[in-house]
């Protein structure tokens, strides 16, 4: 939910400002408003239109209601004293006057931003939205252009389905697209609290300001480099999101006359970052064969929860450190609630939170700024690549090419395996096996940590989030004779747990309790890929130095520039791999300092500081294979 305010983007979102003159106190469902459909023409299909079949006499007494209600608005308006100078105000207002259950001297608008209108208790709720005000994926379904023309699309690569949220971007750009081309074609037009909302969505122009989705790959590989994490998670997503695109104007040639390629990247960044989850849903929301019926031909299971567009709740900055609303969804009352969680001073800017994420920027396009992110890094010496987008096939040998590197390493053994050792050598294959199970499963392959301050330079804060890397390392780090000489059929076991999930997403998990020699040589393999990732980016490797000489670059740039936030993210990167090598570091000097049978020549804490070559018997046919 990136806002852009005062030229900055910390922590904010982007909203488009346009002056609108006229409110309207009475509201319609969004679902009942949003039927689309087209003839080819942008403007053809507005519901309103049968009304031109009406008499003149009753058109007359519609024109006069109208001027009777805008008198009485102006007039209550005027009254109040309020001034309805943004959109986002104007929305509030309609909001409070009609069904949001809010008050206006408590939850106040100014430009694009939120605050509190007085003094604030904890807990007080402060803002209801209900369900005819919401925008889901559910209505998106029932659309009937959706749900004709659009339901067979597929990436062309894979035949995959699309995502929910790629379903909700095409329905929210046909949404945009007709309320603008009514705006221009109607002069009768009256706004809404929905006209008003898709009125002030972010465009294009403001993401491209700022939202890294919207950068060429050139301009990505100069501001982050393509071995780094937020390259990878940025290109992965463009990709997708342009496969999308085309695979909706392959089902509809119609789609692509009405949308265009920018149409359809804008609404799918304003889904993805303002998009909240609702659910589960009930009889209430859509009967079992209904759901069952999306299941099976969009591929989308919303019976557990459903994405939903959320009006003035995504007006809303977000920043963890700064939270003081909390909200949630009511499936018995299908609305969302906001309360404040924590005494708010009046004046006080409201921020809601996107939970403790390590994603930001690459997912909404912003950063907090002041170095309270999670920090986050992708480790790994190979490719990895979106399998239900592109074709697992298209990079597989440069992949099988790759992992040769892990094979290499030969850990636990004093003399590299070879075809001779036939024991070692079949555990090797399965080794290799589980190696491309898990190439391109990010999580097998990604570690966070909790944010670090710039001046600290012992201790480290660590938690559960790293124990998914070490996992991987155990399975890099893996002997035939580790978990009590089962390791084959323990390794088995993981693989083919994996296999049993349908998704991408699982990481393939290697267990404890393999042993002290396993545990200290996945450390070290911990150790060598952070050392590998932080060789690309510095050339000093003292402890926590170039990160500092890093941060130090933000001076001297632009704040909220490209290249400030290039440098930004490259330093939470950065303190990302420091923080594992120091951990690891820290780890397996425990592991040494505390067993008491420790011997580093022993072949169950050995190590290989050079790699076994490549034409050792037996890795040379793995080569090959």
């Amino acid at each position: 939910m990136a806002k852009k305010k005062n030229g900055t983007n910390n922590g904010s979102k982007s909203k488009r400002r346009k002056d609108l003159k006229y409110v309207k106190n009475d509201e319609t469902s969004a679902q009942s408003k949003c039927a689309l459909s087209y003839n080819g023409k942008v403007g053809i299909g507005f519901a309103i239109s049968v009304l031109t079949v009406l008499s003149s006499v009753l058109w007359k007494i519609a024109i006069q209601n109208d001027l009777n209600w805008l008198n009485t608005s102006r007039h209550l308006m005027n009254q109040q004293n309020i001034n309805l100078d943004s959109p986002l105000k104007r929305l509030l207002h309609i909001t409070c006057q009609n069904n949001g259950n809010c008050r206006e001297d408590e939850l106040h608008a100014e430009g694009g931003t939120l605050f509190s209108g007085k003094r604030l208790e904890k807990n007080r709720k402060i803002l209801e939205i209900p369900r005819d005000m919401q925008i889901w994926t559910l209505d998106c379904f029932r659309d009937e252009f959706v749900k004709n023309k659009l339901v067979e699309a597929r990436h062309s690569d894979t035949n995959a389905f699309l995502v929910e949220q790629a379903f909700l971007a095409a329905y929210l750009a046909m949404l945009v697209k007709r309320n603008t081309a009514i705006k221009h074609t109607s002069s009768s037009h009256r706004k809404t609290s929905s006209s008003i909302y898709l009125d002030i969505l972010p465009t294009y122009e403001d993401y491209k300001l700022h939202h890294p989705v919207t950068f060429d790959l050139k301009e990505l590989n100069l501001l982050y480099a393509t071995h780094t994490q937020t390259y990878f998670l940025v290109s992965k997503r463009k990709e997708e999101i342009e496969s999308e695109y085309k695979a909706f104007v392959h089902v509809s040639s119609e789609f692509g006359d009405i949308i265009t390629y920018k149409d359809y990247v804008t609404a799918r960044l304003n889904v993805q970052a303002r998009g909240f989850e609702a659910g589960p849903l009930s009889d209430q929301d859509a009967q079992l064969k209904e759901l069952e019926w999306y299941k099976k031909n969009f591929g989308v299971d919303i019976r557990g929860k459903v994405t939903a567009m959320v009006p003035i709740l995504d007006g809303l900055n977000f920043h963890h450190n700064k939270r003081n609303v909390q909200y949630k969804y009511v499936p018995e009352s299908r609305q969302f609630l906001a309360f404040a969680s924590k005494n708010i001073k009046k004046g006080t800017e409201l921020f809601g939170t996107y939970s403790d994420r390590a994603d930001l920027f690459p997912v909404y396009g912003f950063v907090n700024g002041d170095l309270s992110e999670r920090t986050s890094v992708l480790l790994g010496r190979h490719r990895i690549v979106d399998v239900r987008v592109v074709s697992e096939n298209t990079h597989v040998m440069e992949q099988k090419n790759q992992i040769i590197v892990y094979l290499q390493q030969d850990d636990g053994y004093k003399e590299c395996v070879t075809e001779e050792n036939v024991v070692a050598m079949r555990f090797k294959r399965l080794k290799r096996k589980a190696l491309l199970s898990i190439v391109n499963r990010y999580r097998n392959w990604v570690v966070s940590f909790p944010p670090r301050d710039i001046d600290q330079t012992h201790g480290i804060a660590v938690d559960s989030a790293v124990d998914q890397i070490i996992s991987t390392g155990r399975l890099l780090a893996l002997s035939h004779r580790d978990y009590a000489g089962n390791a084959y059929s323990v390794l088995k076991d993981a693989i083919e747990e994996l296999t049993q999930h349908n998704d991408n997403d699982n990481p393939l998990v290697m267990k404890t309790g393999g042993g002290n020699g396993l545990e200290y040589r996945a450390l070290i393999w911990v150790w060598r890929l952070a050392r590998h990732g932080l060789n690309q980016n510095c050339d000093s490797y003292d402890e926590f130095l170039c990160s500092k000489e890093v941060y130090l670059e933000l001076d001297s740039l632009e704040l909220n520039s490209k290249q400030w936030l290039a440098t930004y993210v490259r330093h939470q990167e950065i303190v990302a791999l420091e923080t594992v090598i120091a951990y690891a570091e820290h780890s397996y000097g425990e592991y040494a300092r505390s067993i008491s049978n420790f011997d580093p020549e022993s072949e169950e804490f050995f190590y290989r500081s050079t790699l076994c070559p490549t034409d050792t018997p037996g890795l040379k046919q793995l080569v090959g294979e």
